[in-house]
């Protein structure tokens, strides 16, 4: 498993069982092996998924990201049945894990949903660029404004996570040249992007 992580090749494991799963994650979290560049390194980054109930919620965005270059990838056999892996990872899945760790912290503070999503990971990194990340980061802020000025933080994480899956549905409706026509014009100081 380290071998493949190394040269970026997917791996996804099947275990027959919830504690063989977490035994195998705790297995590989303390294993010490050495990079390409010769450093040594403890743990091989990896998503847990078995019958957990914080766990069941997020089982198809786990499995469809299993094959995301370096990606491992622990799961009991009966987890994420009937989702479509792909290769390089799921870009509406990616945009949504992008999104729900940028929104959720500032307007969930203190949710489970938000200390989830808080811990490091590396499976959930995108790479985006420079005026892209502003643009998100400047909506995620006229979010939170526009939440204080209702006094309405924090907002239950599962209006966050329609706001998300609203966001990801509209811009994938752009992309595919969709029934999307309004052009939104906003006034000077706000125009940090425009939707089409």
């Amino acid at each position: 498993m380290t071998s493949c992580h190394w040269e970026g090749r997917p791996v996804l494991v099947g275990t027959t069982s919830v504690e063989n799963s977490e035994v195998l994650s705790k297995m590989l979290s303390e294993y010490r092996w050495r990079a390409q560049d010769g450093t040594l390194v403890t743990g091989v980054p990896h998503k847990l998924l078995n019958a957990r109930p914080r766990l069941a919620a997020k089982e198809a965005d786990i499995v469809s990201q299993a094959g995301r270059a370096n990606a491992v990838t622990i799961a009991t056999n009966m987890a994420g049945r009937g989702t479509d892996i792909v290769l390089g990872g799921n870009p509406v899945g990616l945009c949504r894990s992008y999104l729900a760790r940028l929104l959720l912290p500032r307007l969930s503070p203190g949710s489970e949903e938000a200390i989830f999503l808080s811990q490091p990971d590396p499976m959930a990194h995108v790479t985006l660029s420079s005026k892209s990340e502003a643009a998100a980061r400047a909506a995620v802020g006229m979010a939170r404004v526009v939440a204080e000025a209702d006094k309405a933080l924090p907002v239950d994480p599962e209006s966050v996570f329609e706001l998300i899956n609203g966001a990801v549905e509209y811009a994938e409706n752009v992309g595919r040249g969709g029934a999307v026509k309004v052009r939104i014009v906003f006034p000077k100081s706000l125009r940090l992007f425009q939707a089409l």
